[in-house]
């Protein structure tokens, strides 16, 4: 069952239950009054009529009148002239218990007068066990209160039974009843067209939320609820939009990783096809007949210097695959001492131009080896620049800033085109490759150098103009992080 359909039957249910419940209990309420009522009356009625007769009949005897069943009906007719209409009256011998009463023509026998039509088994009943407590009985579609008592006087006794019509009473609810349940049942009606609409217009939100959750998980990645009620499905909605934002992203950063990698397989495997293409041709020559002296040494160069590069190759991809931030160790170093080393590890090491260190004096929380790394890294790159330069230069700068301490390292050498710059941290890519493998380089420097500035938290900015030289910026971020003095 919908969720909307739970919500209306049983809402629904809910009113219809606790509505008659309601509604019946008022009724027997006011009918309860109404008969305690219509009791009271009677019994107070019935009173009054006894005492009525029992004056009557002592005024009479006081006056000379002898006590006879003329006497008392005479004075019960007169008061039967007078009386209400709902009431009807029986005056009576008291009966013996060992009377026996079987019909009426036996109990009119006893009877000295009455205004009632009919005697039936439970009036005969009444008289023969009464004792002076009412009793109300059906007949019919009537309902009657009989009470009784008996009067003396001079030592003669007579019974007076009243008969009261109470019916009333019992239409009344019986007309409540029958009002109430059409009343109940329009009013189940009109709630149940009322509550259909509140839960098309209470679920209309989660309907929504269902279909976009759908669409989601079709690959939708894109879809929002947008639903701006303040409730708590508007509260849902908006942590489901996040939360779809969060997948979005993720989603399409794993795409970017697999087109990466993807990537990474293609230039990795074609590093690899042109070198191995070219050693196993020069292999099959050396493996043939005796070549040339000339052949022979310039095979065996070729495959020694690409074995080189190869092997230089697997170092520097193992070094970046094999770099996370779980591995990092920060210490607090002083410029002066990270200049010193990268003087001392790379100033040799330069074939095309001439390095120079001027860096500010501060303290910096970092990773010594991958910072190192990092700086003779771009160095290097900056040398190979330099190659066709006659005065090749290369700068590495330093100063503080407010947001932290930015590392410049400047060259003039050929510059990168513009439409390169951004390709230029990828692996395996370089500008010019011809001239990058006969100098042995394997097209991860830039790729190791950009990784470790993920680890490290230092944004790299590259600017470079065509035959006029690069400047790489890194800027260290100010770290609160206590680390080990070197």
């Amino acid at each position: 069952m919908r969720f909307s359909a739970k919500i209306v039957f049983g809402t629904c249910m809910i009113l219809a239950i606790c509505f008659s419940a309601g509604g019946i209990y008022m009724i027997q309420q006011n009918f309860q009054v109404a008969y305690d009522t219509a009791v009271e009356n009677s019994t107070r009625q019935h009173i009054l009529d006894r005492y009525s007769l029992e004056s009557n009949l002592r005024n009479a005897l006081e006056n000379g009148r002898e006590y006879n069943e003329e006497l008392v009906t005479e004075i019960a007719a007169r008061m039967d002239n007078y009386a209400d209409t709902n009431r009807k009256m029986l005056v009576y011998e008291p009966l013996h218990k060992n009377t026996h009463l079987q019909n009426e023509s036996n109990a009119n026998k006893e009877i000295w007068y009455t205004d009632i039509p009919r005697l039936d088994a439970t009036m005969i009943d009444y008289m023969k066990d009464s004792n002076d407590e009412f009793v109300i009985y059906e007949q019919g579609e009537f309902h009657y209160l009989l009470i009784a008592t008996t009067i003396t006087i001079a030592g003669h006794s007579v019974r007076l039974l009243n008969q009261y019509d109470i019916s009333a009473t019992y239409l009344e609810r019986e007309r409540q009843l029958k009002e109430f349940i059409w009343l109940d049942s329009m009013i189940l009606v009109f709630s149940l067209l009322l509550v259909l609409l509140f839960s098309l217009l209470l679920t209309r939100n989660i309907k929504k939320l269902s279909r976009v959750s759908s669409r989601i998980a079709k690959g939708e990645y894109s879809q929002r609820t947008k639903i701006a009620s303040r409730d708590e499905i508007g509260e849902l909605s908006r942590n489901f939009d996040v939360m779809a934002e969060a997948v979005e992203c993720q989603i399409a950063k794993l795409n970017q990783e697999i087109e990466a990698r993807e990537q990474f397989v293609s230039d990795f495997s074609h590093e690899l096809k042109t070198p191995m293409t070219a050693m196993m041709g020069y292999s099959k020559l050396l493996l043939g007949k005796e070549p040339d002296e000339g052949i022979r040494q310039k095979a065996v160069d070729y495959i020694y210097r690409e074995c080189k590069r190869l092997k230089t190759l697997s170092g520097a991809l193992l070094q970046m695959l094999g770099m996370t931030e779980d591995e990092i160790v920060c210490k607090k170093l002083y410029t002066s001492f990270i200049g010193q080393r990268v003087y001392e590890v790379c100033e040799a090491g330069l074939c095309h131009a001439v390095l120079s260190v001027e860096l500010a004096d501060a303290m910096i929380v970092t990773d010594a080896e991958l910072i190192l790394t990092l700086l003779r890294n771009l160095i290097e790159n900056a040398d190979h620049a330099c190659v066709n330069r006659e005065n090749g230069r290369i700068r590495l700068l330093g100063e503080e800033q407010n947001n932290g301490y930015m590392f410049t390292i400047c060259d003039n050498g050929c510059g990168i085109p513009k439409e390169e710059l951004k390709q230029i941290t990828r692996a395996f890519y370089m500008v010019d490759k011809s001239r990058s493998r006969q100098e042995g380089g394997s097209g991860l420097g830039l790729a190791i150098c950009d990784r470790i500035c993920e680890v490290l938290g230092i944004t790299m900015s590259i600017e470079s103009e065509e035959e006029e030289g690069t400047r790489v910026m890194l800027l260290l971020p100010k770290s609160e992080q206590k680390g080990e003095d070197v």
